[in-house]
Formats: structure tokens, sequence, C-alpha cells
């Protein structure tokens, strides 16, 4: 009776096992990340996987669409188009990646995106689908660390190396002790013990020292290296496998597998391969996943992922994902996605989109910009607020060539760079018949005020050459212009309206001897101090602009 009860049980866990790996699925994910779907796969199915971080690449953003189809079909279109090799042992799959000839039609390697994989509209129709977005990682899926046993030393569980093992064929002794293994891995891992407190002078030399244990309170003469802290650490060196929830102090250098929450301080670097929520800070640099609160460094800070909160460096903050927050350096800020606040730095700004104000003395470099930027040169595709700089290039921004005439210089021509709410002008202008020239430079900004119909004000100054030779006097004419403009085609605007002018120069008529410039015309201002004239004037101005 007992091994008709036992074959009995064997039978239905067979038959249900078929039948899940039978049953018809039906999923999408759309630019979620491959560890987010294994993740997702996990929780809906229960199967479980095993692979190496280092090796398959669980930041991949994948994009695939399966209908009715076995689990174990759609499993095999998920690897294959992405470039890896599983390996089913029981109920858990081992991924590696592929070699050229496994690979399927859509791989191209670990680092190229698939085909998206679509199915008719009509079938679309009949089956009512959900786009799926997968959970917040709860971590569930198991990684296997090496399997160091003298008989296995040539494989490693985690490593690409690991041999596919062929069902047709009987196993060997090796595949059978893996497949063992494989069950059993995770109710034979040591457990972390949590010990009130340890002294160490080096690793092997502590008092209730271990590199297992999670100290609630851990000094280090030296170096010290344990599983994890929950409370304080300072020392010399420290090393933390896994977490930190509390203090890390060192005097050179602290370093923790996993993620930070507290604070983690140090004479020369503070490294973090997981997140930091809290402070880090170091006199050198410091490293980390995703960072909330603040890093602060002399030199640099480096985030691999996001940052929400405040970076502040002497030289350099570097950030891998967005930065939500702030971005402070002494030189250069670069962010590779998008900038939501204040990036502002002493030499130069990077970021792909910014949200809010970039500051330079330099350089601000961003696609596209809704906020301000402030440096001597900045540069983006498109800008919904205001660029303030020397120079302002906007890809798609107002960029316009001007030719123009006014009272005194017959023959004027500018360029304008920048947006419509602030640009720059760089012009030239001239006067044969009277042997005037001059260069300027200047700002302006131009309002709708109804369609096709505009009106700008700008501020322009130049230096002015009256004699045969440029001369390094002061002569300087100011113009403050307010014209209207009219677009009676595509790209092209007739312009006029009236401008003030303000001469200050130092030049003396060398034939006359008389204080004051011969450009000024019908003067309703004039006075001379101390060697210096100045004299101001109405004038016009009219032209096209394209």
């Amino acid at each position: 009776m007992k091994q008709t009860l036992v074959l009995f049980l064997f039978l239905l866990g067979s038959i249900c096992l078929f039948a899940q790996q039978q049953e018809l699925v039906s999923f999408e994910y759309e630019n979620q990340q491959l560890y987010d779907v294994l993740v997702d796969l996990h929780q809906q199915y229960g199967i479980n996987f095993s692979y190496s971080k280092d090796l398959i690449p669980i930041d991949k953003e994948i994009t695939l669409s399966i209908e009715q189809k076995s689990l174990n079909e759609a499993l095999d279109i998920l690897f294959k188009s992405n470039g890896i090799a599983a390996t089913k042992i029981n109920n858990q799959y081992v991924l590696k990646p592929s070699l050229p000839d496994e690979a399927g039609p859509n791989a191209e390697g670990n680092n190229t995106l698939p085909a998206k994989l679509s199915i008719p509209a009509k079938e679309k129709a009949l089956n009512r689908r959900v786009l799926r977005t997968v959970p917040q990682r709860t971590e569930p899926i198991r990684h296997l660390p090496p399997f160091e046993s003298p008989s296995l030393e040539q494989f490693e569980l985690v490593g690409a190396e690991l041999p596919m093992l062929d069902q047709s064929k009987p196993k060997s002794e090796v595949e059978l002790v893996f497949e063992d293994l494989a069950d059993r891995i995770e109710y034979e891992m040591p457990e972390a013990i949590v010990v009130p407190a340890q002294i160490s002078v080096l690793p092997n030399m502590a008092l209730r020292g271990d590199s297992n244990n999670v100290n609630n309170i851990s000094f280090n003469v030296i170096w010290g290296r344990n599983a994890g802290v929950q409370g304080l650490e300072a020392g010399m060196l420290n090393s933390i496998t896994d977490d930190v929830k509390g203090v890390q102090i060192a005097g050179l250098g602290s370093t923790v597998g996993g993620a930070v929450n507290g604070l983690q301080a140090s004479g020369l670097f503070c490294a973090t391969n997981g997140d930091m929520t809290g402070l880090q800070a170091a006199g050198m640099f410091n490293t980390a996943d995703n960072v909330e609160i603040m890093q602060a460094a002399g030199l640099a800070n480096v985030a691999r992922g996001d940052v929400k909160g405040l970076q502040a460096a002497g030289l350099a903050n570097v950030t891998a994902g967005k930065s939500e927050g702030g971005q402070v350096a002494g030189a250069i800020n670069f962010s590779k996605n998008d900038v939501i606040g204040v990036q502002a730095s002493g030499l130069l700004n990077y970021a792909s989109d910014v949200n809010g104000v970039q500051i330079a003395s330099l350089l601000n470099i961003a696609k596209e910009v809704k906020g301000t930027q402030i440096a001597l040169v900045n540069i983006s595709e498109s800008v919904e607020g205001v660029p303030i700089g020397f120079l302002n290039i906007v890809k798609n921004g107002y960029n316009h060539i001007e030719i123009f005439t006014q009272d005194r210089l017959t023959f004027n021509a500018n360029v304008k760079l920048g947006a419509r709410s602030f640009h720059n002008i760089f012009e030239f202008s001239t006067n044969k018949n009277q042997n005037f020239m001059a260069i300027g430079y200047g700002v302006g900004s131009t309002t709708r005020i109804v369609k096709n119909l505009d009106l700008s004000a700008e501020l322009v100054a130049k230096q002015v050459k009256e004699d045969d030779e440029w001369s390094t006097n002061l002569n300087v004419l100011s113009q403050l212009r307010l014209p209207l403009s009219y677009s009676f085609a595509k790209h092209f605007s007739l312009f006029g309206g009236p401008v003030l002018n303000l001469m200050i120069t130092e030049r003396i008529d060398p034939d006359t001897g008389v204080f004051g410039s011969s450009l000024a015309h019908k003067s309703f201002f004039k006075q001379h101090v101390d060697g210096i004239t100045s004299e101001m004037w109405m004038g016009f101005t009219a032209g096209l602009r394209f």
C-alpha cells in the first residue's frame, strides 16, 4: 500500500509538470530589462534561473510578444533571440552565452536587441492580451556560487564553461552530482551570524571575528572583512561582502559588496557595488550604483545608475543614469541621461535632456532643454526657456541671417543664433562713402504679437573705424533697436523700426582738432568729460531676414 501511494504521488507530480510545460501561455514585454523579465516569469510560473551576472546581460532591454505557445517554446524564443543558451535541470534553467550556431535568427550577440516578435492582427483581436509591467524586483532568482569540489574543478556552476546536458544519453556521474547540487544549493549555503562586536587587526587575526559574521560594531586596526554591518564599523581598511546598515568609517578606503543604508565615509575612497541610500563621503572619490540623498567627494563621484539627491565634488560628477536633484562640481558634470534640477560646474556640463538649470563657466551641452542654460557657450537641440551665453547654438532654435541698412551705416549684415527668448547677434557694418566700418556683438529677444508679426528688442555694441586704420582707442557705437518684422513667406521676413544711438569715443578729428566722432548725426545730447565724448541721436533700421 505504501509503495502504491508513492508511485501514485510520483505519477501525479509528473502529470502536473507535463501539464504546466504544455500549457499555452501569452505574455508581452516592452522595453523591460532581462532581469525583470526573469523575475516575472519566476513569479508567474514558478521556474528558477541560475546565471552569472558577468556573462548574462541582465540589464539588456527586452521587447517580446508571445501568443498561445507552450512555456518551453516561449522560453526557447526568449533565450535564443537574445543570444542565450539554456539548460533545463528539473525546474531550473542554467543560462550561459550561446555559441554562434546556438543563437537564434534574431541573436547577434549579447549587446544586440532582438527583433520584436509579433502575431497577426486578427489573432491579436481574438486573444485579449495584457501588456505586462513587471513588478519591482524582489530578488527571487538564485545566483549559484562556484562549486569547488576537487572532482569538478574544471566546472563553474555560474560560468560559461558549463557543459550542455544531452537528455537523450545516459547521464554521467558529473551530471548527476550537478543536478543534486542544483536541487540542494539554496539549503546548503551557510547563513550569516549576527554578533554584537568584533575587533580585528587583519581578517584572520580578529577577536570574535569571522568573514561570515554580520557585526553590530566592528573595529579594524589595519584591515577587517565581514559579511555585513548593522551598526558601526571603523578602521584603516574595511571590506564588506554584503550590506551596510548604519555607519562605515575608514582612514583609507571602504568597500561594500552590497548596498549601503546610512553613512559611508573615508579619507581616500568609498566603493559600493550596490545602491547607496544616505551619505557617501570621501576625500578622493565615491562609486555606487543608484544613489539617493548625497554623494560628496574632494575629487570625483561616480554613480553607475540614477541619482536622486545631490552629487557634490571638487572635480567631477559622473552619472550613468538619470540625475534628479543637483550635480555640483568644481570642473565637470556628466549625466548620460536626463537632469531634473541643477547642474552646476566650474568648467562644463553634459546631459541628455535638462529640466531645470545648467550653469558652467565654459560650456553646457544638452539635447532638449526645458529651463535655463548659463555658460560662455551653450549647445542644445531645442530650448524651451532661456539660454544665456556669449554663444548659444540651438539646432532647432532661432537662427537667422539679416541684411539691412541704417541711417549712418548704409550696409549691415548679422547672424543671430540661439532661442527666440534670448539670442546672440554677430554684426558687421560699413559706409564706404564716408570710410566707416564697424564690427560688433549684441543680444536680443523676440516676441510674437500676432500671427506672422514679431517685435524684437536688441542691444548691440560696435567698435567703429573712422580713419584709415583700426584704433585701439575707445570709439564704440551702442544701439537699442526695436524693429517690427513681418513674415511674408516661409523663412523670409521684412523688418524695420527705430534705433537709439549712443556714441562714446576718445577720438579727436585730426584735421580740425574737434573732440567726437564724425559718425554722430543730429545729436540731441552731447557732453565731453575727461577726454571722452558722449553723443545720442535717433535713427532707423530696415532690412530682410531669412
